[in-house]
C-alpha cells in the first residue's frame, strides 16, 4: 500500500501511531509495524517493494509464461514463512495482503477489463 493512497482511500485507514493499515473489509493488519516509526517502516516496505519489482524483471527475462512467475512468486513467500508458521496460516497472510491491494489495483484496471 502506497503513503498516498491511504490518505485518498477512506476505506483504509493508517494508525498514525503504530503505522499499521487497515482495511475496513479486513479487521486484522498484515504484519505488525509497531516495533519501529512508521516513517521507517514505510521506507523499509518502499525498499523491499523496489527489490521485489526488480525480481520480478529479472524473473519475465526468464520465462514469459506468467503463471510460472506467479507461481514462483507465492513458493517464495511460502519459503518466506515456513519455518515460522503452518501453511494454512500463509495462505491466509496471501489472502490478507491481497484484500488490502485489491482495491488499489482495482482502479487501475486496464481499459476494456
Amino acid at each position: 500500500m502506497f503513503r498516498g493512497d491511504v490518505n485518498r482511500d477512506s476505506r483504509i485507514k493508517c494508525n498514525g501511531t503504530t503505522g499499521r493499515l487497515t482495511n475496513a473489509l479486513v479487521e486484522e493488519t498484515p504484519y505488525d509495524m509497531s516495533d519501529t516509526a512508521p516513517d521507517q517502516n514505510f521506507l523499509n516496505y518502499k525498499k523491499a517493494e523496489k527489490k521485489a519489482l526488480e525480481i520480478v524483471a529479472a524473473m519475465k527475462t526468464a520465462s514469459t509464461n506468467k503463471v510460472d512467475i506467479e507461481l514462483a512468486l507465492l513458493v517464495a513467500v511460502f519459503e518466506l514463512h515456513k519455518d515460522t508458521v503452518p501453511a494454512a496460516t500463509i495462505a491466509s497472510i496471501v489472502q490478507g495482503h491481497l484484500k488490502q491491494l485489491v482495491p488499489h489495483y482495482a482502479s487501475k484496471a486496464p481499459a476494456g477489463k
